[in-house]
């Protein structure tokens, strides 16, 4: 096994000590469950592709932005809360490969909370239908229309993945990182339909599942080279940082 290997193995062992995993259930699960009352409580049929459509939308929207800022405040600070960085530093490994060993971690989970979405949507929709009265979710299930909005969503999200894991890590208080997070998100309920959506890192997993097909995939190129680039930003930025 390689040296960046071992690493994110560590790195993920770590996140045993904070609420990181709890986080990768918990957030999909606060979709589950707001689904399953949307439809529970409807008084007339609704399609699955609408019960889906609104799930990965609530998903996309919402949740993701909030959870992966969360998720990166919460991996940014098990070094700082128990001053980690003062020993992993000075061991013999390259600093650059510890920070690309934390943030693939935190994109893994990330990845992680998002499969995890995908599984609690259908599965909501399908209890919210066995208790239904009278009107029942009608046409099939298209487990490949999930899969690829699924996709889309997390492919224009590692913008915003990449860009929280960063700030969470260069500042000693998750304060930043939570404070850039909750204004990406709520700038999405802003200007989520205008043109100015495709330039906010926050807004862009929701235009990726559009039904416009030029603004999903531009949606999905911005993101994943924001992301690529914001990657190998970070690790240059960070690996010149002191830490304390």
């Amino acid at each position: 096994m390689t040296s960046l290997g071992r690493l994110i193995i560590a790195e993920f062992l770590k996140t045993k000590r904070s609420m990181a995993l709890w986080l990768c259930l918990a957030a999909p699960m606060t979709v589950g469950v707001t689904l399953f009352m949307l439809v529970l409580g409807r008084g007339s049929s609704i399609a699955w592709l609408s019960v889906q459509s609104t799930g990965i939308f609530m998903w996309s929207f919402f949740m993701l932005p909030m959870s992966a800022t969360a998720l990166a405040a919460l991996i940014g600070q098990i070094e700082y809360t128990a001053r980690g960085w003062s020993y992993l530093l000075v061991t013999p490994r390259r600093r650059a490969a510890v920070f690309a060993a934390k943030a693939s971690v935190a994109l893994a989970l990330t990845l992680l909370m998002s499969t995890v979405a995908l599984l609690i949507i259908p599965l909501a929709g399908a209890l919210a239908d066995l208790l239904r009265v009278g009107h029942h979710v009608t046409g099939q299930f298209g487990m490949t229309h999930l899969l690829v909005q699924g996709g889309k969503s997390v492919a224009a999200g590692l913008a915003l993945s990449v860009l929280q894991i960063w700030l969470a890590l260069r500042f000693r208080s998750f304060i930043p990182a939570l404070i850039v997070g909750v204004v990406g998100t709520f700038a999405t309920v802003v200007v989520y339909a205008s043109k100015y959506a495709l330039v906010i890192p926050w807004a862009l997993p929701a235009n990726a599942i559009g039904a416009d097909e030029a603004r999903s995939i531009s949606a999905i190129v911005i993101g994943l080279a924001i992301g690529i680039i914001a990657f190998i930003l970070m690790i240059l930025d960070l690996s010149r940082k002191e830490f304390p």
